[in-house]
């Protein structure tokens, strides 16, 4: 989404050279420092002309997979599309998320519709070194079961990133709730809870158009009665041109509730 491409103009220094504005002009000598990304200077490092304009929407295409093997179930595993549009208007950006699965074990197989997230979220840059995020939305229950988890919940967070030459520190907070109804039968019976989350990561610019990070995510499950879940992740993105980037996710479950592994790679394009 847009604040990737945001964050990655804050200042790299390698080998006694700064440039913090990726404009070809050093710091030293730099008389607009704070130029955009996408802009043509002078030999001054001012802004000649814009290269190209403002994004205004981007789409990302996915393939994910997950494989499960708790205690109490056979492995499971889980391919899924993933279909995500964002659009940017200023400080904010509006989007939605949704995507089709397929999963089987040895006793079960399903596939379906997942349920589908609508998302807003305002950005905050008037903090030195630091951008905070304000996130909310809904998630729809295009999933449908016969778990009685057929109503739309609520979510809201709050994030923090500060940056220091090429690396940053980040923090979520994330709580959702669940409006689902228990379900009690001779087969089944769930209890459903309102969830919170806690993620802490890492990140490195390798350069400007790569970004590295590894974070960590503590979550409480929508069901009463299963432990808290705890993955590690590992992400990459890289943008090829103005238009298309990619991103790599690899998640290693450290919690017997948690997806043992899960690895996802992601195509998107801004126009």
């Amino acid at each position: 989404m847009r604040f990737i491409f945001l964050i990655l103009s804050v200042c790299i220094v390698a080998f006694g050279y700064s440039d913090s504005d990726f404009d070809g002009v050093d710091d030293s000598i730099d008389q607009c420092p704070n130029t955009p990304i996408v802009a043509l200077v002078d030999q001054t490092g001012c802004t000649k002309e814009l290269l190209v304009q403002p994004k205004t929407f981007d789409i990302i295409i996915g393939v994910d997979y997950t494989k499960s093997d708790y205690k109490t179930l056979n492995t499971t595993n889980t391919f899924s599309t993933t279909v995500q549009a964002d659009y940017f208007y200023k400080n904010w950006t509006f989007g939605a998320i949704s995507s089709y699965f397929f999963t089987s074990s040895d006793e079960y197989s399903n596939n379906a519709l997942y349920d589908t997230t609508v998302y807003g979220s305002y950005q905050y840059n008037s903090f030195e070194n630091f951008i905070v995020y304000v996130s909310g939305g809904v998630i729809l229950p295009t999933y449908n079961t016969p778990w009685n988890n057929n109503n739309t919940d609520l979510f809201g967070s709050v994030s923090i990133k500060y940056t220091y030459q090429s690396f940053d520190v980040s923090l979520c907070s994330t709580y959702t709730y669940i409006a689902d109804d228990d379900v009690v039968t001779d087969q089944i019976e769930l209890s459903y809870q309102d969830s919170y989350s806690y993620t802490a990561g890492v990140g490195f610019y390798a350069d400007a158009v790569t970004y590295l990070s590894t974070k960590y995510r503590y979550s409480t499950s929508i069901y009463k009665g299963v432990e808290p879940l705890q993955t590690l992740y590992l992400y990459g993105y890289h943008t090829f041109s103005s238009e298309y980037f990619a991103t790599l996710l690899y998640g290693y479950g450290l919690s017997d509730s948690a997806s043992d592994m899960s690895f996802s790679i992601a195509v998107g394009y801004l126009f």
